[in-house]
């Protein structure tokens, strides 16, 4: 459960800036399951170089380095919802990322065919922890609380296209609720 909770900050390194390292993960889960040396050597690179590259580009935190959030929006008021015992970290960012992807297709920002490639690709690397009994209001009442939160604004990192994220703020609440409400389930 640990290794599979820490795939999906691969995942979400994929979905944020790697096109490569998406479709690896996308075509390679059972092996990667099976955690094969070589492939398990190959993630761990590749997640590290992505975070460093960010982080470098950013050091002072101004706005690149904020993509590094996409899921952790919704999957830490999943996390704080849950009093942090029914989900390991990355199982509520996963949830957050399939949020976070269908937000984006709500909005016309990302692609079905790509929502459904991200969508499918987390699932692979479940099960995840059940989300469903989550009361999507109560959610989006502890997203204003977001340490991440600018101005009292909530910001999401929304894919645009596998590779690629962009950070938007100002999402009516209607659209928030829609998207935590067909993801969740």
């Amino acid at each position: 459960r640990e290794y599979r909770a820490g795939l999906f900050e691969v995942i979400k390194c994929g979905v944020i800036r790697d096109p490569a390292l998406f479709s690896l993960l996308e075509n390679r889960a059972a092996e990667i399951l099976e955690q094969k040396r070589d492939l398990v050597d190959q993630l761990i690179a590749a997640a590290v170089r992505i975070k460093a590259e960010v982080v470098t580009a950013d050091e002072r935190e101004s706005n690149l380095r904020r993509i590094l959030n996409f899921g952790h929006t919704i999957g830490h008021a999943i996390e704080a919802e849950t009093e942090y015992k029914s989900f390991l970290h990355g199982e509520a960012i996963a949830w957050g990322m399939l949020a976070a992807t269908r937000l984006s297709e709500l909005l016309n920002l990302l692609a079905p065919a790509d929502a459904r490639r991200i969508a499918q690709t987390i699932c692979r690397y479940g099960p995840l922890p059940p989300a469903n009994q989550l009361d999507p209001e109560r959610l989006i009442a502890r997203l204003s609380g977001d340490k991440k939160a600018l101005h009292g604004k909530v910001h999401f990192v929304l894919p645009t296209e596998i590779g690629k994220v962009k950070i938007v703020g100002g999402i009516e609440p209607a659209d928030i609720r829609r998207a935590i409400q067909n993801s969740l389930q």
